[in-house]
């Protein structure tokens, strides 16, 4: 029974010797990628400011004219850095730890009548989020929101198109309702300095307003019919009742025709 054990015992020691290389040797190549640069060999680590590898990173590393090494990092969404190496005699291996930070960016939460929703706010920690994406998380009070979904809230970068959410998943909060939503971080490399988030708090639009909203859904028609046709239907409810338009954008128009009707239907004489 001891010699089984002990052969049961070596036989997973080296099992777990051979996941133990392989660990350490995948870890290592992932963490610092080799640059040959002249005679040195540079070994660059890309992390974001909590630590995490960015392995999509853009890396240059060139000679200066004074004999010293650089080395540059970007990647989108993120602060480009930079960093100078002196070489030494003797040596020509070197690594260097770049971190990158986040874009800096404005936010402000707005219902659909560019009222700012003063009550609501924003929690941009980026934990856990993939290096590629940038997380956005949008706590409103419930009794500002009475139908929490993800088609009544919405984030516009103006210059950039919209919407540009990729995602979003409603939750309860207390007091509020969460709205996490995952952004390209593309998005933050706009030269525009702030990001507007809406949420369709269900009040009628305002006739100055309307107009707006409705150029911006022919904007998103030329781009995303399918996201237009789902975006219509949210503007169709809050739509003033009276209202006339010229040229309306092909994916509401049906609706403002049903409204019409009903008008009509429903006049007091």
């Amino acid at each position: 029974m001891v010699k089984k054990y002990r052969k049961l015992s070596k036989i997973v020691f080296f099992l777990f010797a051979i996941c133990f290389v392989f660990s350490v040797g995948y870890n290592a190549e992932l963490r610092a990628n080799p640059f040959n640069v002249g005679k040195y060999e540079v070994g660059v680590d890309v992390r974001t400011s909590l630590m995490k590898i960015i392995p999509h990173a853009y890396i240059k590393c060139d000679l200066t004219w004074g004999g010293k090494i650089k080395v540059s990092a970007s990647a989108p969404g993120y602060m480009g850095s930079e960093k100078e190496i002196k070489p030494q005699p003797g040596i020509e291996k070197y690594s260097v730890l770049l971190k990158l930070e986040d874009k800096k960016k404005l936010f402000e939460i707005r219902d659909f009548n560019h009222k700012p929703i003063m009550s609501a706010y924003i929690d941009l920690f980026q934990g856990g989020t993939p290096t590629n994406l940038y997380l956005v998380k949008v706590f409103v009070p419930k009794k500002t929101w009475p139908d929490p979904t993800p088609k009544n809230i919405k984030i516009n970068q103006p210059g950039y198109g919209w919407p540009v959410e990729e995602s979003c998943e409603i939750s309860e909060f207390g007091e509020f309702y969460k709205a996490e939503m995952l952004i390209n971080r593309g998005v933050l490399d706009d030269l525009n300095d702030e990001l507007l988030i809406y949420v369709n708090t269900g009040q009628t639009l305002r006739h100055e307003i309307t107009p707006w909203w409705l150029d911006a859904l022919k904007e998103i028609e030329k781009s995303d019919p399918v996201r237009a046709g789902s975006f219509a239907r949210v503007l169709g409810y809050i739509l003033p009742d009276e209202i006339e338009v010229k040229d309306p954008p092909q994916s509401i128009s049906q609706c403002l025709k049903l409204k019409k009707r009903f008008n009509s239907l429903h006049r007091v004489p």
